[in-house]
């Protein structure tokens, strides 16, 4: 734990805000008790992650996935992401998620960057230790003009 008060207020000094889904994810673990990294912490591993870049990442222990999904969102664009399982051996040993994992697209339509769940469907006895989120950015798309001489025949 970082106790120094000069270090703290350095190290808040870096904080830059989070995605209206992280906040979200932050207050709802406040408000349900859930103890989750301190903004202090967030602001380290923000200029860590820049720093290191790593192409791989692995949570472990996550109570509502806020650090997994804060690494994800901070980390590299193209970084691994993992999704980790508990259960029991016999089970974990033969799942397949290939046709399991899903994203539904169907309430944004409009211009704008979004913290999209994933939903990964697992048989009963299994369960999806984290959740992960895509992260969607829709633009309005330009009208394209076809530009050049119409053919004519004559």
């Amino acid at each position: 734990m970082i106790i120094d008060e000069r270090m703290v207020t350095y190290i808040n000094s870096l904080d830059t805000g989070h995605t209206p889904f992280l906040e979200n994810l932050e207050r709802t673990a406040k408000q349900d008790r859930v103890p989750i990294i301190r903004r202090e912490m967030q602001s380290f591993l923000k200029v860590f992650l820049k720093m290191k870049q790593p192409k791989r990442i692995l949570e472990v222990g996550t109570a509502v996935g806020f650090s997994a999904v804060f690494m994800a969102q901070y980390g590299e664009p193209d970084a691994e992401i993992t999704f980790q399982f508990s259960g029991s051996d016999e089970l974990l040993d033969v799942l397949d998620i290939t046709n399991a994992v899903s994203v539904d697209l169907s309430g944004y339509t409009q211009p704008g960057t979004y913290d999209v769940p994933v939903d990964v469907n697992v048989p009963k006895g299994i369960t999806l230790v984290n959740n992960v989120t895509v992260n969607l950015v829709l633009e309005e798309k330009q009208n394209e003009t076809v530009s050049g001489a119409e053919n004519s025949s004559g």
